[in-house]
């Protein structure tokens, strides 16, 4: 997440002056804030104002990586924490790149070295937005034993040896060799860490000019000056103001299609004009799910459905992080197993589905999609893949057992543990399981062979079908296409096609041939063959070598083994003489992990 809110209770009197972080980016540059508040942090996860303007902007800080301590400049001066006095930091950065782990109960002493405790806390997505609890900071804090009291025996920091650009957060004990900066000629947006000794000459800054993102706690003396952009979901407990200037066109209704919405993909929601709202349940419509916990966050998942009895898949609904933000989702689907499959984008095609603007319903609830274009019928005891994922990493998802275990089971259909993906087909991380429902359709259609197929459609699809309907749509297909796809069908046509297949291959096969051609090349080979031809040359050559043939070439004498030298001799043929002293040593081949280098001693 983008960072963490915790309280550090001092023991004895110490002076924070700085922190180390854990940042997932390894080699990227992101931008750190931090902020302090007196006291505790709970309550006060959402209120930007209890914080004020962070003590330390670090604009540029380069990511160690995963498991790496990434180092913070010094904070601009150290924070003095009196023994028993408790203070509370928001560590974030402006990205979702800082790590943390999961807790157990916000408040519990998590680090204690008999001088300072570092308390569990929270996730926070930045700046002030949804928050996650309990969470525990990964990191360390660099502090100092506080030596100086003052005649109470509260802690004072030295004095500074050159003016700071902002006011201390405690006052010193001995004044600076060198005055402060020129006080400053308008009012800070945030309050002063201590009260000043004589009133400000400015009021505090303007009212905000924007409308509110939520509705005030309280109701206003007097009614707004502008209408709400959207209407109220239920009536007014009092009539308006001021009655319309102009009657309706139509009488009002008692419920709209908008309102109607139990939010059961299950049901279809009808608004009758004398009745209300009316909710029906869908024939065969079930929906399975997995988790809803906040775990991880990456762009999508990777997973196998095991079906149990004749499914149709018609869609999903997904675990978004960013709540009122907008996501584009993409879903693909592939035949069998996506194991093996997950870096190759060919094996699966284009998504049968995408989603533009997705509004995220924000961590621990449902955010929901558009039904797939078509159905995906799914036959007892077939396994399908599927791949959900958004362009950014805003899906969340939890940490798996092993690939492949059974996750969820409701007798019909089984979903099974699978990965986390980089956008579109990146980086792999695994075992990890899809957070989100699957709504699906028991299926009742068997054609001769007893395979399932799709009802037929009401209306013609704008591409072909995964799998064939059992009739015919009462209205024809779209015009066929006049160009031949570059990737095959899902099933066999039952003719051939009447284009040849796409152009030719511009560049030079990787390997030769399996089988000889029936007649020479155009041009000759980039290089010559490893063996001699069987055959004479169609044409000799139109003038005599310059030097005669050799039985062999130092192309071609090669045994792969760094520790030889290897020659060719006209009569001999090749030899390999071997290196003294040369040795080899090998570690692995195993094929685990993949990135652009290993540094190692």
């Amino acid at each position: 997440q983008a960072g963490n809110m915790f309280d550090i209770k001092a023991i004895k009197n110490v002076e924070i002056s700085g922190f180390q972080i854990h940042c997932d980016l390894e080699g990227e540059n992101v931008s750190v804030h931090i902020f302090m508040k007196k006291g505790t942090w709970v309550t006060f996860d959402k209120t930007s104002s209890a914080w004020g303007e962070a003590i330390m902007v670090a604009p540029e800080v380069q990511c160690a990586g995963g498991g790496a301590v990434t180092r913070l400049p010094d904070l601009p001066s150290r924070v003095p924490v009196k023994s028993g006095e408790t203070v509370a930091f928001y560590v974030t950065a402006e990205s979702k790149d800082l790590i943390y782990s999961s807790g157990t109960k916000v408040g519990d002493v998590y680090s204690d070295d008999g001088n300072l405790q570092i308390l569990e806390g929270n996730a926070k997505s930045y700046p002030f937005g949804a928050t996650w609890e309990p969470h525990i900071f990964n990191g360390n804090i660099i502090y100092f034993l506080g030596s100086q009291t003052d005649g109470d025996g509260s802690l004072t920091m030295p004095p500074s040896y050159y003016p700071s650009s902002q006011p201390s957060v405690m006052p010193s004990l001995q004044p600076s060799p060198t005055p402060s900066f020129v006080p400053s000629t308008m009012p800070l947006s945030t309050p002063s860490y201590v009260p000043s000794s004589e009133p400000s000459g400015l009021p505090s800054v303007a009212p905000s000019e924007e409308v509110s993102e939520k509705p005030s706690v309280v109701l206003s003396s007097e009614p707004s000056v502008t209408p709400s952009l959207m209407p109220s979901s239920v009536p007014s407990s009092k009539p308006s103001f001021k009655p319309s200037s102009k009657p309706s066109s139509k009488p009002s209704y008692l419920c709209s299609s908008m309102v109607c919405d139990d939010l059961d993909p299950c049901t279809s929601n009808t608004c009758q004009p004398d009745e209300g709202c009316i909710f029906s349940p869908l024939p065969a419509c079930n929906t399975i799910q997995t988790l809803f916990s906040v775990d991880h966050h990456q762009a999508g998942n990777m997973f196998d459905i095991k079906a149990i009895k004749n499914v149709e898949i018609s869609g999903f609904q997904i675990h978004c992080d960013l709540e009122g933000e907008n996501v584009s989702v993409h879903i693909f689907m592939k035949k069998g197993t996506w194991v093996t499959f997950d870096k190759t984008s060919s094996a699966w095609g284009e998504a049968i589905m995408v989603a533009p603007e997705v509004q995220c319903a924000g961590g621990g609830a449902v955010t929901r999609l558009p039904d797939l274009p078509s159905r995906v019928p799914v036959k007892s005891g077939e396994t399908v893949a599927f791949y959900v994922t958004a362009e950014s990493k805003d899906l969340i998802y939890s940490s798996g057992t092993k690939v492949g275990d059974v996750y969820s089971d409701d007798g019909n259909l089984q979903i099974l543990e699978g990965n986390a993906k980089s956008y579109p087909f990146g980086a792999t991380w695994e075992p990890h399981i899809f957070n989100g429902n699957i709504i699906y359709f028991l299926g009742s259609q068997t054609d001769g062979d007893g395979s399932l197929t799709m009802p037929p459609s009401y209306y013609p699809s704008s591409q072909p079908s995964v799998m064939p309907s059992l009739q015919p749509s009462p209205t024809p297909s779209f015009v066929p296409s006049t160009m031949p796809l570059s990737t095959p069908s899902y099933v066999p046509s039952s003719e051939p096609s009447g284009l040849p297949s796409v152009a030719p291959s511009e560049e030079v096969s990787e390997k030769p041939s399996v089988v000889l051609s029936s007649e020479p090349s155009v041009t000759p080979s980039l290089m010559p063959s490893s063996v001699p031809s069987s055959k004479p040359s169609f044409k000799p050559s139109s003038k005599p070598s310059s030097k005669p043939s050799y039985l062999c070439s130092s192309m071609v004498c090669d045994d792969l083994d760094p520790c030889t030298s290897n020659t060719c001799q006209p009569d001999e043929g090749c030899i390999f003489s071997p290196l003294p002293a040369c040795n080899t040593i090998q570690t692995l081949f195993s094929v685990d992990h993949h990135q652009a280098g290993n540094m190692f001693d």
